[in-house]
């Protein structure tokens, strides 16, 4: 995991395919919930973002904003931000300040529901656009995927089901939330902005 210009190691994740090509995936890592908001990642102790689907009910929601502010200024860190609707892309990009560096945005391929969720979604197994951010992330990737278009393209590739069903609901814009990396006060210039619904704190590491 890279935040700014500095490498998180993340654990290691094994895929074993079967001759017809199905696949079983497994973790040298796991996550222990402390509480309904609050999770940490095992064996390297960092926490553990997490979303909230815009369009589902939470009987709480992160708002991280309030720990960091007393941080030290000598740290970067993660933050999902979950947001209150569906935008695009573009909107996503416009709306945000610039000091809150975008590195992923999360993409909706949930159901319709007005039921209340027990919990909120690990980013595990989450669909969504990469954008690395610093050079560091940029050698580090291998992503040529900058639009929605790129993305539904890609997903066709291995699931035209569920590329078929995204494209139907692109009209209202398919982004629900984005990765932010940065310093505390840059993370900050987030607080109190009508669009975010939750702000889950992820890795911390220091600058220098």
């Amino acid at each position: 995991k890279v935040i700014e210009d500095k490498v998180i190691p993340w654990g290691t994740e094994e895929i074993t395919y079967d001759l017809l090509g199905n696949f079983n995936a497994s973790f040298s890592t796991h996550s222990t919930i402390v509480n309904d908001t609050t999770m940490y990642h095992i064996p390297n102790g960092q926490r553990e973002m997490l979303f909230y689907v815009p369009k589902y009910k939470y009987k709480l929601y992160a708002n991280d904003f309030d720990m960091i502010k007393d941080y030290p200024n000598d740290k970067y860190m993660e933050m999902a931000i979950s947001f209150d609707k569906n935008y695009t892309l573009k909107e996503v990009q416009k709306m945000l300040p610039t000091s809150a560096h975008q590195t992923w945005y999360w993409i909706d391929n949930y159901a319709k529901s007005t039921d209340y969720r027990d919990e909120p979604e690990s980013g595990r197994w989450l669909l969504g656009i990469s954008k690395p951010s610093p050079q560091l992330g940029a050698k580090l990737t291998t992503t040529k995927i900058k639009t929605e278009a790129d993305f539904l393209n890609e997903l066709k590739k291995t699931d035209p089901g569920e590329m078929k069903n995204l494209k139907n609901r692109q009209e209202n814009g398919l982004v629900i939330g984005v990765v932010v990396t940065g310093a505390k006060e840059e993370l900050l210039s987030l607080r109190n902005k009508p669009y975010v619904k939750a702000a889950s704190l992820g890795a911390v590491v220091d600058k220098y």
